[in-house]
This record gives C-alpha cells, structure tokens and sequence, in this order.
C-alpha cells in the first residue's frame, strides 16, 4: 500500500473503533479492504467479526456474499446467497441488489413478492416503480410493464419520474424509433430542468449504446453538461463516442477543452489527436478507431502511444502538403496547428516512456521523433536508450549519426565501429555502419582500416553494390595519391564488379572511366565515360570534360599524333560552354585549346568574355613570424602512434592532404645544408633537388651562399612523416625566403615537384591538398599547371553535385575556396609572393643581368 492507503485505513479504522454498533461504518471499512489485492486476509477475518456482530443486517451478508465469490469460495459464497434471500432489505439499495440476486437465480415471483412487501412498508416510489418495470422487462411482461409506465406518468412531478418513463418506454414492443424518439425527449427535458443529474446522463447512454440518437440530443446533453460544469469526464468521452459511432461532425472545441482539464496529463495526448482530427481534418474514421482503442483496455500501451506519435506527425505533412485538411489557408493559424501537432506528438512519446520506462525501444522511439524535429534532445533519449541496453544498435547508429552531421568525426567513427563489432542483427545497419566509418577512414587516410570495413560489410551483404563501390573508390583514390599500380588493378575490378552487381551503378561507371584515364588508357577512357554520358544524363559535362582530357593526352603523348584528336579535345570541351556562368575556369580550358590549335582568334574571345568571372577573393598577405618559414600542402602514408602507456588506445593520425609547416633557417655554419625532422626518403631527394635550385638561383644573380652559413630545413617533429616530392616547391622558396629575409605570408601555402632548373611538375591528390586547406586561414595556393584541369574537375563536381564526395560539403566547398593559382615555373611564385633578389642583395661590382621570368 501507498502512504494514502495507510492513512485512509487509519481513518476508518478509527472510525469504526469510535461506534462498533454504526454498520455503515463497518461496512466502509470492510468495503476499503476488498479493494486492497494485500487485504484478503484482514478482511476475512473482519468479515468474520462483523458477522457475529450484525447477523440479520441485509448489507453485512451482500457484502460477504459477494467478497466469497469473488474470492472463489463457492462454499461460503452459497451459504451468504440464502442467507440473502431471507433477510430484509434496509433500504433502496438493499432493496435493489436483493432483487438482482433473483434475478440471477431466475426467481422473478419472489423478487415480485420482495418489492410488493417494501412498498407496502415504506410506501410506493419512482425508485420501486422502475425497479418493478426493469422486473417485468426481463420477464417480458408488457402489460404490467405498461402499467407501471402509467403509474410513474401519475407522479411525473417526483425527481427522476422523466428518466424512469424514459428508460422504461425503451424496454417497450413495438415502434422501437419512436419509443426511443420519445425517450430522448423526456430525458433532455429532465436535464433542461436539472443538467447536474447523472442519472439522466446514464440512461441517455444506455439507450445510445443499442439506438442511434439524434445529433440534435446529443448536442443539447453536451450544451446541459457544459452548462452545469459537470467534472466527471466519462460525460464528455461519451458524448464525443457518440459523435465519432454515429458518424456525427463534432466541431464543438469545448468537448475537447473540458475533457483537457479533467482528465490526468497522460491521457490529454490522445484527447489533442481525436481533436485535430475532427476539428481541423473531419477524419471521423481514424478518430473513432483511435476512440475505440483508448478505451479498450487490451487496446491501449505503450503500441497505441507510439501510433498516436506517428499519427500527429502524418498530420503536420498533411498541413505542410495541404492534402486532407479541413483548415483555412491562414498561414498562422497553419503555423499554430504544426505547433500544436509537434508538441503533442512528443507528448504522446512522453506518454509511451512512462508506459514502458526500463524499456529502450520507447526512448529510441523519442529520439526520432525529436530528431525528426531537429530537437537537439534527441541525443540524450538516444544515450537514454543505450544506458538501458548498450547494444541498442539503432540508438547507437543514430547518435553515430549525429556526430558525423555535426563533424565529430572521430566520435562518430568510434560510435560506428562500436556497431561494425556488435552481433549483426539488421544486416542494412551493419553495412551502414561499416560504410560510413569507411568514408571517415578514407577522409583521414586510415586506407587500411577503411579496407578493413568494407572487406568485413562485403561478408555481411557480398551483393551490395555500395560496399564494391567504395572499396573500388579507396583503392582510387590509393592510386591517385601514391601511385600504386596495385590499387589502381584492384579498383578496376571492384568498380567492373559493381558495375556487374548494378548496370545502373553511376559513381561506378563514372569512376572506372577514371581509372583507364589514370592507367594511361585513353581510347578504353573516352569509351567509358561516353557510355557514362550516355546512361546518366546528370554526370554527362563531367564525362564530356575528361573525354576532352582523354583526346588531348592521346594528342601530346603519341608519337605519331594526328590533329584530329585535338580537334575531339575541342569538340567535347564545347559542351563545358553551359557551365561557363557557375564555372568561368572550364572556359578557361576551352581557350587554352583554342590557342594550342592555333585559333587565336577564337581563344582571346573567349579569354575576353569571362574576364571579371573568374573566381577571385581579395588578397591581403598576413606575415609570417620568421623567413622561411612557409605552410605546406603534403599528402603523407597513414600511421598508427603508439602510446608508452598501454591502457591508452593508439592515436590514429590522418593522412589526407594536410597542411603543415616547413621552417627553413639561413643559420651560421659551413656553406652547405642542414636537414632535420620526420622525413621519408622520397621527401629528402626533394629536399636535395630543391637546394640544387637554390643554388644555380643565386648563380644567376651572380651570387654564391656564404661559406660560413649553412641553409636549415626543418620539419617540426610532431608532424606525421612526409614523403613524396610535392614539397619541392615550398622547399624551394623557404630557402630563397631565409636567404633574403622576405616572408612568405602565412595565409599562402603551395604544392608541386620541382626540377634543378625552377620547372614546376605535376602532383597527385590535388584535390584532397585543396580541401585540406578549408577553415585553415589559406587564401592563396599555388598548384602546377598541369594539375589545373585537375582543379577543374574539382570545379565541376561541386557544380553538378551529383558525385558526392566524403571529403568536404559542398556548403564548405564554396564558402572556404580560396584563390588558385597554376604556375609552370618556381620564379611565378617567387615573382608574385615578392620574396625574391632584389638589386640591392646584388654586388655592384656584378655585372649579371637578371634572369627572364
């Protein structure tokens, strides 16, 4: 028992104690214990007491009739049965349970005889009379039932005479409709005279249930119960079960106001839902099935609470579509009802958690619901959901999700692989999982772990053309980055593989015609990307561009070239004219074509047109601390750092194109150079190569280093270790910048290889270094030539946005581009960053000219 019980049992407890001899009081007490499930004993043995007390009272005996039977004790219950039959009725009441224990054992003479003998005791009333007409309704005695009719209608003055002709005239043969009609009459007249009487209200829903009433009576007992403020809230619900059973329009909002504030906060949901649904939708259908179920004890839980939730919400598209709904095309009253359905909807998930609390479902539920709603506090019922069941692999994908939408990548990626190493019980969630941890993986450069997942989601779902997709995209982008003729054979037969599972595979068909761009293949390059341009109409100017490429390489790389391949160059280049608002660089291209095929004419037109187009953001140089210091586009091989302390997981360090910083000193010493840092080999011949430059630079000025300097490269050791030429560049002018103590700004950074002779030369990943530099303070970079059209092809694709990429929005794409420069020779950058030998560094007595740029 809860601490009211206790109190109230005190209460009577002490009650009885104050008057033994009062068995009214004994039977409230004995009354509250048959209530209580822990009480069987105290009331046995209460009843017990009072029996020997009370032995002739009529309402000690019901009571333990019916407590014994209830109880399954048939034996006792028997015994107190006739017991009841001998005994007198105190009062009404007695009066009217005795009968129904007739009319249960089928003795309707003696219950006759019973009510004959009380009204000759204690005289003839409406309540004696409608008893006697019930009586002679079972027994179908139509004549005495009559009769008694007429009896009551020579006291229709006495309270609830209206009612009991009402209920009466509805037990009659004959017209029923009529019978009914006239009953419906006496019963809203009786509650015109007095709305507060529950009796009339009872019997107007008693005969509703077998009879349909009018809508005219249902509004005038809905218009009594309003007026006499009635509190009992099953008044309401049946008036609004009539409206909805009968199929009447119910539009009166004070039904639904008057049952919101009598009825407890759990169930105010389903009231808010059966209102929307009448007064704004005139669903009558789905309300009443809603109606029904409430009511139904087997009907309502935690399933009915969750429908309801996904009802409200079907309802804010049925506003947000205008399908369906009844409501003005007032924006604002619009605006209210999504409000209200929203806020309703969450209350009806509110309602399934305090239905099921210990269960995870209900709060996972919540969180989409909320997160449906862009409500922040879905992440917390997710963990909510988790703390309950840590292998909840839905909560645990959708907070994975979450965090990857806001970009915690690696908290997202740790939450994912939490899913990739559970027991898989929803196959598309696992390979979901496993796919988007890959595409984190591939955005830091764990390539290994990235194989890792896919390998494992290709066991999972070996058809699923997703997972063969992007493993054939990783061993891409491998190739692209290193070079590997391994991964590039390896994504030739995972992208021919998907293509195999899904001949409508896009980003497949796309990509293999990059991989025989790559492997050299052009003929087998141009023949895919047309058959690519040909089944998907969204990607065909990026197909088109890179058949231009392929026709352009085949022209420059045969040895027997033929000028129809440049003509080809320019045909498919044509079709980048459509893009030449949103993209003014793929005209660019057209020109340059245009130039190497001799039409000068027709290049300087078009170099003319997009002048001013072009995408340019102001330049303002922000100093670097010291000379020779210079930020750095690389792309290094993923590592994974240990930690001396083993309870510490290993730190995974990204390699995707990154930026970082190279510190180059001109520092007393010997006349050579110093190199220091985490540095591969591939990174050191760079270096090398690069000092060679710096060297036959000076020369050209008529300079020489000084014996007694020495030129330090440093790169900071904590970074990750680089490797790869793409630094030649960089190298280059952080030598020249520490020899002529001009900064290079720190908002500038470079990538490209360079020779002995100042030749800037092509790189790989160009697009993953130009991404690295998004949020980085970077608003110049400085790319090779040749990799401008890579560029490009980076242009296009945030143009056309069919191609998605794992790497960086397209949102973050526009916002952070910074200005790209493409340049063929280390003096354009030495030239433009103002960093290089001035006349005054030179000795007078040299009589060197400067070196054309």
């Amino acid at each position: 028992m809860n601490a009211e019980q206790w109190r109230l049992l005190g209460r009577l407890e002490s009650r009885f104690e104050e008057n033994q001899q009062d068995v009214s009081r004994a039977i409230d007490l004995a009354e509250f214990l048959k209530g209580l499930p822990e009480g069987r004993g105290a009331l046995l043995n209460f009843l017990s007491q009072i029996q020997q007390k009370f032995p002739s009272s009529f309402k000690v005996a019901e009571l333990s009739y019916r407590a014994y039977r209830e109880i399954g004790e048939k034996e006792k219950a028997d015994q107190f049965e006739k017991m009841l039959l001998d005994l007198k009725p105190e009062d009404l009441q007695d009066l009217r349970r005795k009968l129904l224990v007739f009319k249960e054992q089928n003795q309707p003479d003696r219950a006759g005889e019973e009510l004959e003998r009380y009204e000759k005791e204690k005289g003839r009333t409406v309540e004696t009379l409608w008893m006697a007409g019930d009586l002679y309704a079972t027994i179908d005695n139509q004549e005495k039932l009559l009769k008694v009719i007429e009896d009551l209608k020579a006291i229709k003055d006495q309270p609830n005479a209206d009612i009991a002709i009402a209920a009466l005239t509805m037990t009659t043969k004959g017209e029923q409709k009529e019978n009914w009609e006239e009953a419906q009459k006496l019963i809203t007249q009786s509650l015109k005279k007095d709305p507060s009487n529950m009796l009339a209200y009872r019997v107007f829903f008693l005969g509703s249930a077998k009879l349909q009433p009018s809508a005219e009576s249902i509004h005038k007992v809905l218009d009594a119960s309003i007026k006499a403020n009635i509190t009992e809230p099953f008044i309401f619900i049946e008036i609004m079960r009539l409206h909805l059973e009968y199929t009447i329009p119910l539009h009166n909002r004070e039904i639904f106001e008057k049952l919101g504030a009598l009825l407890p906060e759990t169930e105010k949901p389903v009231i808010n839902t059966i209102h929307a649904l009448c007064c704004y939708f005139d669903n009558i259908g789905l309300a009443r099935n809603i109606l029904r179920m409430w009511l139904d004890p087997q009907g309502d839980g935690p399933n009915f609470s969750a429908s309801l939730a996904q009802i409200n919400n079907n309802l804010i598209s049925s506003v947000e579509s205008g399908v369906g709904i009844s409501l003005s095309d007032n924006k604002d009253k619009l605006d209210e009802l999504k409000k209200f359905l929203k806020e309703n909807s969450i209350n009806c998930m509110q309602r399934l958690i305090a239905q099921a609390p210990g269960n995870p479902d209900a709060y996972y539920q919540m969180g989409v619901l909320l997160q449906g709603y862009r409500d922040e506090r879905a992440y917390q019922y997710y963990l909510k959901a988790l703390e309950i069941r840590p292998d909840h692999v839905y909560a645990q994908f959708q907070i994975a999700r979450m965090n990857d939408d806001e970009q915690n990548d690696i908290e997202a990626y740790e939450r994912y692989r939490k899913i990739v190493n559970m027991v898989v019980v929803d196959p598309n969630i696992a390979v979901d999982a496993m796919m988007k941890a890959s595409e984190i993986a591939i955005k830091y450069g764990w390539i290994e772990e990235a194989e890792e997942m896919l390998e494992k989601a290709r066991t999972v779902l070996p058809s699923d053309p997703r997972v063969v997709t992007m493993l054939a995209k990783i061993y891409l982008k491998e190739a692209k980055i290193i070079g590997s003729d391994y991964a590039l054979a390896q994504a030739m037969r995972y992208f021919m593989q998907a293509i195999a599972i899904n001949p409508k595979n896009m980003e497949a068909s796309y990509y293999l015609g990059h991989v025989f761009y790559i492997n050299h293949q052009y003929l087998e390059a141009i023949r895919q990307f047309s058959d690519t341009a040909q089944k998907f109409q969204s990607v065909a100017i990026l197909c088109d561009f890179w058949i231009s490429r392929s026709y352009h390489q085949l022209y420059k790389n045969l040895l027997f070239s033929s000028e129809d391949f440049l003509t080809s160059a320019i045909k498919y280049a044509e079709y980048l004219r459509v893009m030449g608002e949103k993209v003014p660089e793929a005209l660019e291209y057209l020109a340059e074509l245009y130039e190497e095929a001799n039409r000068k004419n027709e290049s300087q037109a078009l170099v003319s047109s997009i002048q001013g187009k072009l995408r340019k953001r102001d330049f303002v140089a922000l100093d670097s601390e010291n000379p020779g210091e210079c930020r750095v586009l690389a792309v290094y091989a993923p590592q994974i750092v240990r930690s001396p302390d083993p309870a510490k997981p290993p730190e995974r360090l990204f390699s995707r194109g990154s930026l970082g910083t190279l510190e180059v000193s001109y520092i007393p010493g010997g006349g050579g150079l110093l190199v220091t840092g985490n540095l591969g080999e591939s990174f050191q011949n760079s270096i090398e190569v690069a000092y060679a430059f710096f060297k036959r630079h000076l020369e050209s000025y008529g300079l020489v280093q000084n014996p007694d300097m020495d030129i330090h490269v440093d790169v900071p050791g904590w970074l990750p270790k680089y490797d790869g030429p793409s630094a030649g560049v960089a190298l280059a002018c952080s030598m020249i910048s520490a020899f002529t103590g001009k900064k290079i700004p720190k908002n500038v950074t470079m990538t490209g290889e360079i020779s002995m002779h100042g030749k800037v030369m092509p790189v790989g990943g160009i697009k993953e270094k130009v991404e690295a530099t998004y949020g980085k303070g970077i608003d110049k970079i400085f790319i090779p030539k040749e990799n401008k059209w890579d560029y490009l092809d980076m242009l296009l694709k945030d143009t056309t946005h069919e191609l998605e990429s794992v790497e960086v929005s397209q949102e973050e794409a526009g916002r952070n581009l910074p200005i790209v420069i493409a340049v063929d020779r280390i003096e354009q950058i030495i030239e433009n960053l103002g960093i290089g030998i001035d006349e005054s560094m030179i000795p007078k007595e040299s009589t060197q000219e400067e070196p054309e740029k």
